[in-house]
């Protein structure tokens, strides 16, 4: 016998309020994919064998799984039906609009919005075109492809060898001083500066395109 990992039990009187037996398996389905993914929309496909049921008052709905392939076990009022679903997951993502070119800056025409079956899509996508705009692409992005937030950076802002300031502090004593970047990075980013004074390498924080506080 099939093990069910995912149990819903739920009263007779409001399984009866939801209408249909697809409405009711459907809103108890949704439940658990929101738990995973609270932006996520759900659509299941039913087979022909659902209309058995119609008309009767469900009183539970046992799920094995709730994406992709899945079965439920659902007891009415005058029986208890094993039915096959197909469960799908859809999401709003950020895709390429066009391609995009390893290291190329991404700006707002590059990219958009759509709702696309992310069902079994294992890339960390994004929702949002404002977390994608300014940033650099750590690969090449076909027209189309989903946007991996894994695969974007921050732009550099400082570039090796150009001059930085400096931000020294010791206690409540603080300076300024004149260095040179010995890395590149995006702001955030922790890389190595020389003082031009005593010429001593010091690890520092990018807060601009021309400023640096030592960590």
């Amino acid at each position: 016998m099939k093990i069910f990992l995912c149990t819903l039990l739920f009263p007779l009187s409001l399984l009866a309020e939801q209408g249909s037996v697809e409405t009711a398996v459907h809103q108890e389905i949704e439940k658990l994919v929101k738990r995973e993914c609270d932006s996520c929309s759900v659509k299941i496909d039913f087979p022909d064998a659902i209309k058995e049921l119609s008309g009767e008052t469900v009183s539970s709905v046992d799920v094995d799984q709730y994406r992709g392939r899945a079965n439920a076990l659902i007891q009415t009022n005058k029986q208890t039906k094993k039915i096959p679903l197909s469960v799908r997951w859809f999401d709003k993502v950020v895709i390429a609009q066009k391609n995009i070119r390893h290291g190329s800056l991404i700006s707002e025409s590059d990219v958009k919005v759509i709702e696309k079956d992310v069902t079994f899509n294992k890339a960390a996508y994004v929702g949002d075109v404002s977390k994608v705009i300014g940033m650099v692409g750590k690969r090449k992005y076909v027209r189309g492809q989903i946007i991996d937030e894994n695969y974007i950076k921050k732009a550099n802002v400082v570039r090796y060898g150009q001059p930085i300031k400096i931000n020294l502090s010791s206690g409540q004593l603080s300076m300024t001083v004149s260095g040179k970047a010995k890395g590149v990075g995006a702001v955030g980013d922790i890389i190595p500066v020389q003082i031009n004074k005593t010429k001593k390498k010091v690890m520092a924080k990018i807060i601009d395109n021309s400023t640096a506080r030592m960590e």
